[in-house]
Parts: C-alpha cells; sequence; structure tokens
C-alpha cells in the first residue's frame, strides 16, 4: 500500500479525516488557549497539534499528554490508527476510502510526480480536464506552485485571475480584480441551460458531469453580470447554508426579466446557518453523481413575489402593466394592493411554483390546486384586484410551460376556483348562497364612505355576490327575500334598490319577472361602473342624508324612479306623503 500516496492526498484535508473517523474534533488541528481534553483519557490529559511544518491539518500530527507520551504521531495515519484503534494498515484504508482514491492510488508502486494542476484537482475533488477548460495555467505566487484560472468581468472580458493551491484558500489577483465570473472558455449563449454555482471547483466539477457551469465568486450574482445570461435559461445550485439560500434567491431577482427562466435547485441534506454542504460534497456521497443530477433535474422554476413582481413592472400613468403580451393586460395601482404577511408571500410564491405547471385551466388542476393553497394560505377572500394580480403571476409563472394561455381566462378561472373551495355548492338557492358568502367579502367602493357594519355595505356586499355567482349576467332579486336576509322590512330594502338604481351603481333591466319559485322579482344588473372586478370609486354616494345607514329613517327628498311609466317603487316620505307610479307594486 501506498502510504506516501496517502499522505499527499490526505495534506490540507486532515482535520476532517480526524473528525470523521476518530472520536476527535475537527479543531484539535488549531492551537488554542485552552488545550483540548483527550476522549481516550476521558478528559484526564489534553491533545496539542504539531504546529511545525504548516500545521497539524497539513500533516496531521498531534500528541496526548498520556495516550502518545507527550509526541506527537508521525503523520495522519499514525494520527487516525492511535485514536481509532486501528492498525496502520487499516487506518491507511479508512483514510484511502474516505478520500475516495481509486485503487491504483493503493499501489505500492512508485508514485508518479503531479502536476500543481493534477494536485489542485485531486485535493479539490475536480477532473482535471474539466477544471483546465477555466483557462488553467500553472504559475507561482509568492514562491508557492499555483493552478491559476481567469475571471471574468461584465462584459465578457478576462480582467482578473483566482489562484488554487492544494492546501488552503484560492486568492485573487492582488488589488482590482477581486471579482467577477468563472467561465469554461466561453460565454453563455442564448437559447442554452447553463448551471450557477459558488467558486469555480463546483462548477468544474459540473462540468466534468457534461453540463455548462458557471461559477461566483460568492453566493450570489451582482446584477451587473445578469446581461450575460440574456436569453439563457439558468439552474442555480446552491450551497447547503444560510448564505447560499438567500444568495440563490438574490441571483434569481437578479435574472428575472433577463434570463429565459431562472430555477434554483435543492441539493438534499440540512441546511446550516454555515459550512453547509456543495455539489463537490454530495458528489462524495454513494451515488453522488445520480443525486447531483436528479436534483438539477427537478429544480424549481423562480418567480417574485406579488410585491417584488410589482417593483419591476412598467409604470403608465396610474397603471401597473404586469406583462407584455399581444392583448396588454393591465391593473389599477399597487395603492389598492390588500397586505399579506410576509410569511403569506413565501407560501403563495411556494404554491404557485408548485401549480404553475400543472396547465391554465380548473379542469386542467393548475389554477384549481393554487385556489386550493390560496385559500389555505390566506383564509380570507381578498379584493377582486388582488385575486386579479396573484392570477397574473400564476400566469407569468406557468406561461413557461404552455404557450397558449389567455391571462383573462387565468384571472377568471381563479376567481372561480377559489370560490368554489371556500363555497362548495350546499344545494341551496343562489340568493341564500350569496348573502351566506357576501359577509366575508371586503367592502365594494361604492361604499367605500360607510362605515363597514352599516346596513348598505351588508346589502353592498350581497349584491356583489350575486353578480359574481351570475358571472356578470342579469340576476333576479325579490325584495322580500333580499330584506328577510339583510333584516330590513321590503320596503327599506325597495329604498336601498331605488337608490342605487338611481345613482347608476344598479341597472333594472326588468320588473316583475319570475324569480325563485313562488316569487315576484326584479331582474338587475350590477352597473359596469362598479363591476365586481372594478377598483373606482363613485366618490360619496351619501348623497341623500344618512337614510342607508340607518334604514327607516326619512328624508325630506323622494328618490328619483327610473322609468315611471313601469315601475313601481315605494318609498317611506316625511308626513302622509307617499309617492305612487303607474303599473303594479313590486315586491322586493
Amino acid at each position: 500500500m501506498n502510504f506516501s500516496a496517502i499522505k499527499e492526498a490526505a495534506a490540507g484535508r486532515c482535520a476532517e479525516i480526524i473528525g470523521a473517523l476518530t472520536p476527535l474534533p475537527m479543531d484539535v488541528v488549531i492551537k488554542q488557549a485552552t488545550d483540548h481534553p483527550c476522549p481516550r483519557c476521558k478528559g484526564s490529559s489534553v491533545i496539542w497539534p504539531d504546529s511545525r511544518d504548516g500545521g497539524a491539518n497539513q500533516h496531521g500530527r498531534i500528541a496526548c499528554r498520556n495516550c502518545t507520551d507527550n509526541r506527537p504521531k508521525g503523520d495522519i495515519i499514525s494520527t487516525v490508527a492511535e485514536f481509532a484503534g486501528l492498525s496502520q494498515g487499516n487506518s491507511a484504508r479508512a483514510i484511502a476510502d474516505y478520500l475516495g482514491l481509486p485503487m491504483d492510488q493503493l499501489s505500492d508502486e512508485p508514485a508518479k510526480r503531479l502536476s500543481i494542476t493534477e494536485q489542485v484537482c485531486k485535493a479539490k475533488r475536480m477532473p482535471v480536464d474539466a477544471f483546465e477548460k477555466y483557462g488553467v495555467k500553472e504559475e507561482e505566487r509568492a514562491g508557492e506552485s499555483v493552478a491559476r484560472v481567469n475571471v471574468y468581468d461584465h462584459h465578457g472580458e478576462i480582467h482578473s485571475h483566482f489562484d488554487l493551491s492544494p492546501s488552503g484558500k484560492g486568492r485573487f489577483k492582488s488589488g482590482a480584480g477581486s471579482s467577477g465570473l468563472f467561465l469554461p472558455g466561453r460565454l453563455p449563449v442564448s437559447g442554452e441551460t447553463w448551471l450557477m454555482v459558488e467558486g469555480v471547483k463546483d462548477a468544474a466539477a459540473l462540468t466534468g458531469l457534461g453540463y455548462n457551469a458557471v461559477g461566483l465568486p460568492g453566493s450570489s450574482l451582482a446584477d451587473k453580470y445578469a446581461n450575460l445570461f440574456d436569453g439563457v435559461s439558468v439552474v442555480v445550485v446552491p450551497d447547503l447554508d444560510g448564505a447560499g439560500m438567500n444568495g440563490a434567491q438574490q441571483t434569481a431577482g437578479n435574472l428575472f426579466g433577463i434570463a429565459a427562466s431562472v430555477s434554483i435547485a435543492r441539493l438534499p441534506g440540512q441546511v446550516k446557518a454555515k459550512g453547509g454542504d456543495d455539489v463537490r460534497d454530495v458528489l462524495r456521497r454513494e451515488q453522488g453523481e445520480w443525486i447531483v443530477r436528479d436534483s438539477i433535474e427537478r429544480a424549481k422554476l423562480w418567480a417574485p413575489a406579488v410585491d417584488s413582481l410589482l417593483d419591476v413592472t412598467e409604470s403608465t400613468e396610474n397603471t401597473e402593466v404586469l406583462y407584455s403580451t399581444d392583448s396588454v393586460h393591465s391593473v389599477s395601482s399597487v395603492d389598492s394592493v390588500h397586505s399579506v404577511t410576509p410569511d403569506q408571500f413565501d407560501a403563495l410564491s411556494a404554491a404557485i411554483q408548485d401549480t404553475a405547471s400543472s396547465g391554465a385551466s380548473k379542469q386542467n388542476s393548475g389554477v384549481f390546486r393554487f385556489a386550493r393553497k390560496f385559500v389555505a394560505i390566506v383564509g380570507t377572500t381578498p379584493s377582486p384586484s388582488v385575486v386579479e394580480k396573484y392570477g397574473l403571476f400564476w400566469f407569468n409563472a406557468a406561461r413557461k410551460f404552455s404557450s397558449d394561455l389567455d391571462p383573462g381566462i387565468v384571472v377568471a378561472e381563479l376567481h372561480a376556483a377559489i370560490d368554489s373551495v371556500r363555497f362548495p355548492d350546499d344545494g341551496t338557492d343562489m340568493v341564500t348562497r350569496a348573502w351566506a358568502r357576501s359577509q366575508e367579502n371586503p367592502k365594494p367602493d361604492f361604499v367605500a364612505n360607510y362605515p363597514d357594519d352599516s346596513t348598505a355595505v351588508r346589502f353592498a356586499k350581497f349584491i356583489v355576490e350575486l353578480d359574481r355567482l351570475h358571472d356578470g349576467a342579469t340576476f333576479f332579486l325579490s325584495c322580500r327575500k333580499a330584506g328577510t336576509l339583510t333584516g330590513l322590512n321590503y320596503r327599506q330594502a325597495n329604498r336601498l334598490l331605488g337608490h342605487w338604481v338611481k345613482n347608476g351603481t344598479l341597472d333594472l333591466v326588468e320588473k316583475g319577472k319570475p324569480g325563485p319559485p313562488g316569487s315576484r322579482a326584479n331582474r338587475f344588473r350590477l352597473g359596469s361602473r362598479f363591476s365586481a372586478s372594478s377598483n373606482q370609486n363613485s366618490g360619496d354616494v351619501r348623497s341623500e342624508a344618512d337614510d342607508l345607514q340607518s334604514m327607516g329613517k326619512t328624508t325630506e327628498e323622494p328618490a328619483t324612479i327610473i322609468d315611471p311609466t313601469n315601475v313601481e317603487l315605494l318609498v317611506p316620505l316625511s308626513g302622509e306623503q307617499k309617492t305612487s307610479l303607474r303599473g303594479c307594486e313590486v315586491e322586493l
């Protein structure tokens, strides 16, 4: 067995080898203010590292004042043998297995002298041919041999270099040029797919698997580099730590709208605050290559949360254009957006990513699946404009999977799906269902100036819900039925409806048409200015004193009656006055 080859491969990694193969902690190789208690002596003695010849992480020599008679063991093989209770041969085999050395590395034949590039690749676990694509040159830095790779700036030009040695971390060119990208000798091309990882080492490892891979000098891509990925499908593969996960979100945000798509792959394993596993760590696991490839294949398409999406929209006057299509669809100013908590934003963003690939229609499950998640997350019904914005957000994510989506249909289906989830058909008549559903809805804009608990607001919610249930078509309303539900007598309900007919909130389409069985009702339609999806405010509609807030009080001026030849509205007036019009009396 070639002990020299094993010790050479272990150089610079002795701390992790000791931590993995013995009861000792990794930091035993570091000299500290207080020495480490020895676990073999059960704390009765202490361990100290040999700081000569580059330190114990380089050669693995440590000493226990009791177990090793206060003398450092000769090398990493001896240290593992001593503290793991192994023979020298079994210790060497354990280290070779941990490092993943091939069998020919254990041969007793004289070891071939490796170039500095080969030494770096062996120590950092990179394929030599893949690493060389990053422009490797063998150079010297401060008397030490290094493998030097190119660093590209935001113009796509080489502007600096980065040096790696078998032990220690890489170093940028001194002075300027301490940022940039690690690219395999060429720039990305529109239409290609590229993986984005932290560091040239992970990038080279993925290039060795046949991917196009770019390395970042840190955990996130600065926005000035985003244009190099115009039209490219980018898959971010972050390290499993806080900086990696947060950096992936920042990177995706900087690429969104420039790259053809942005996805984030999640490597399996625990996310740590610091020092989480990277691509090369996962590749070392059993079936590691399959695990990495599977994680990339299952990467989730990224899209910004709704508030972030609005930040990048193009403002035109008071409107926010949320996407570009042949039929540009815009929604009202973001000031009208119903707010949700940050946790709800995150949950809704994840729900959209999870459901966007399922298809465009409720029947194909995509919108309906999102609607179920939406109701579970939000719990209450937001204003129609909020449903519209979330629907457009879903559309933006889903159109990556289908080119024939229509944003208007998506929004309409989301409205319908949310209603279906919240209020499944229980067999009751539509008017009763509308009343039950309406009271959880937001206050319509045409009664914005009334107190939330006023009769007018409760009735307005009821009317809007009827309009939604009928999908904008005309609806029958018996005043007696409406009055019973809302707690008014039919004359009060009649007066309120008459006021809304007068100011254009409601259109009285036909009078006295058959409604529910056994009743007579009028047929109404919500005025176009005040449709359920509108955010326009009609202004102060309290033009008839406070009688719409406190039903039953009279006013000095009778309500104007629409079409007196065909409609009779019974309006309570002061004194003995009563307005009576031709035609039969109507029940409300």
